[in-house]
């Protein structure tokens, strides 16, 4: 905690030396005790330097804890669409100079505000682990050592407040250390850490709605801060005047990071117009935010996919379908929401009745064509798209969203350029990837999926369309059906396409087709297996 400025120097008798002790830890409270020890110069001719370490001086000192503060005034920018980051949350700092200082906010994470002043503290205080006890309310020996504690560790005498000025204290402390409405927050740091050396601010940043659920938005933020000025030069470069005001643009390089800006959205999105991404660049940054997207891993299988679903931004009602499709309820939002349970639950996500039919067109415009978007990617499919992309997973991705392989080549041509793309700012592996194999899948594991990873790859059904026929990869996924003892029957339309025909059976006056009579014959037909040789085909499906 002190350093000096020499650690040996050369002197006399009778003569004066300066020896600079410098505190360099500003909460050092203790009593040191230096010893001067001398010895012989063995340079000296006259001197054969037989005296060594000789006790020549001892002096005490006692250091108290200085405690001063700056206070910061931050504002913070994101730099995709020039707009205050007003969802950001102070996570953590660090101060690495003449020395380092770290100072953590885990605890300011939004906290649930209990109706009574002592309830509210002790959730408080135990996110600082200064409080063990219960949530009751009850201003009890545990709730009051604890109050007393945190403020001993802010280096104040308790003794002099009464318990109702630190409830108050810790009421004027400000716990949930994050950005208003206009992207702005105060902090304090060390005044001692602003002295002596150049100061690197490491701020940390966590978003606010993702951290209540998971900790993977963490942008950190470097503040450079001269030594001996009053001026603070972001890590940017973008300077700012010395009336403590400091304007932080959050451009980072990797997107995982930020949010998209013109220029990573015109990358992205090439096909769309850009009258349509300016449209919706604003949107897709709000929701990658509030649904939790941040990754550019994760970005690029959910701009894909909407780039697909939306046939590059340029619709948000499914085209060619009647009034009537999917129940009277056909595609709409940039994700393309059908049927009206989906409609409902979005409705009642957001807290509006899009079962209506004066309601429905909402989706087509925005907030909702984007916000149902990123609900239906995440809470509507349950994560399941959402968690797939985390993995890589392109087959699953696609095929939770859309249920199959409709425009498979498509959106995986997207994902590939998105990955193109953003692999050039980012550190992810994945993002190198192209190749997305059947049985590394998660739809391998899935028999309705791997039927339908069959039925589109085989070169019999045409009806099937959006995936480059390959007969042996359909082979695949039939194998996987055959392998079960699934009865499911009357997927994928198959009784109203012509293709499926021969393979209908009439049961009480209703034709069916079985998938796994499908995936039986036609893996025995594309593997060359004649009937007569195969068991399998001379069993009654529906007693299998």
């Amino acid at each position: 905690g002190i350093t000096f400025n020499q650690e040996s120097f050369e002197t006399g008798f009778g003569k004066e030396f300066k020896l600079i002790i410098t505190k360099t830890d500003p909460l050092l409270e203790k009593e040191v005790e230096l010893l001067f020890l001398a010895r012989d110069n063995d340079a000296l001719l006259d001197n054969a330097g037989e005296l060594k370490d000789v006790l020549c001086g001892r002096l005490k000192i006692k250091f108290i804890k200085n405690i001063e503060y700056v206070d910061l005034n931050l504002k913070f920018n994101n730099l995709a669409n020039n707009q205050v980051l007003a969802h950001a949350m102070v996570e953590s700092y660090k101060v690495e100079g003449a020395f380092t200082y770290e100072q953590s906010f885990l605890h300011g994470q939004k906290l649930p505000q209990p109706s009574t002043l002592v309830r509210k503290k002790q959730v408080y205080l135990k996110n600082l682990a200064l409080y063990s006890g219960d949530i009751d309310g009850d201003d009890g020996p545990g709730t009051k050592t604890a109050f007393k504690s945190f403020w001993i560790n802010r280096a104040y005498d308790t003794e002099k407040f009464t318990q109702e000025q630190l409830l108050k204290g810790i009421e004027k402390e400000d716990g949930n250390r994050c950005t208003d409405e206009n992207g702005e927050i105060k902090f304090k740091i060390l005044k001692s850490a602003l002295i002596g050396s150049d100061v690197v601010l490491t701020i940390s940043l966590k978003d606010i709605q993702s951290s209540l659920l998971t900790n993977n938005y963490t942008d950190s933020i470097q503040i450079k801060i001269k030594k001996n000025t009053a001026v603070f030069e972001s890590f940017d470069g973008i300077d700012v005047s010395d009336t403590g005001i400091v304007e932080i643009n959050v451009n980072a390089l990797c997107t995982c990071s930020r949010g998209l800006t013109e220029t990573d959205f015109q990358n992205l999105a090439p096909n769309a117009t850009a009258s349509d991404r300016d449209s919706y660049l604003n949107g897709i940054n709000i929701v990658c935010n509030d649904f939790g997207i941040h990754t550019c891993l994760e970005k690029a299988h959910f701009i894909a996919q909407v780039l697909h679903e939306s046939a590059n931004l340029s619709a948000t009602a499914e085209s060619n379908v009647s009034a009537t499709a999917y129940g009277g309820f056909p595609g709409r939002g940039l994700m393309q929401l059908t049927y009206e349970s989906t409609y409902q639950a979005y409705g009642d996500f957001v807290g509006d009745n899009f079962t209506k039919i004066e309601n429905r067109q909402k989706l087509e415009t925005a907030p909702h064509s984007y916000l149902s978007a990123g609900w239906i990617y995440t809470v509507g499919k349950k994560n399941d798209p959402y968690n797939a992309a985390k993995n890589d997973d392109f087959l699953e991705v696609t095929a939770r969203i859309n249920g199959a392989f409709n425009g498979f080549n498509d959106r995986k041509t997207k994902l590939t350029t998105c990955k193109n793309y953003l692999k050039d700012l980012c550190s992810e592996e994945m993002l190198n990837n192209n190749i997305y194999n059947f049985e590394d899948s998660g739809i391998s594991s899935n028999t309705i999926y791997s039927f339908a990873w069959g039925i589109w790859h085989d070169s019999k059904f045409t009806c099937k369309s959006g995936v480059t026929k390959d007969d042996d990869k359909a082979i695949d996924g039939y194998q996987k059906v055959v392998d079960t003892s699934t009865t499911r029957r009357d997927t994928y339309d198959m009784t109203n396409e012509d293709e499926f025909s021969e393979f209908k059976v009439t049961e009480n006056g209703n034709e069916h087709v079985y998938i796994r009579t499908v995936a039986t014959q036609r893996k025995n037909s594309l593997e060359g297996v004649n009937e007569d040789e195969s068991e399998e085909n001379n069993i009654n499906p529906i007693n299998n």
